[in-house]
């Protein structure tokens, strides 16, 4: 699951064991559901530009 800290919105996609995670959520971090980031929904690869020959 992933986390983001309640005050600045900073979100934390690793995976953390146990341990971390107390930390973490004692810490001012709260679980939300799915992923809270755009990395998730990367945006499509722009058109090769005219005359290229990729």
């Amino acid at each position: 699951m992933t986390i983001r800290h309640a005050a600045t919105s900073e979100v934390a996609t690793t995976g953390y064991n146990a341990a971390a995670r107390r930390i973490l959520l004692q810490s001012g971090f709260e679980e939300v559901p799915g992923c809270a980031c755009r990395a998730a929904d990367p945006a499509p690869a722009p058109a090769p530009l005219e005359g290229s020959s990729l």
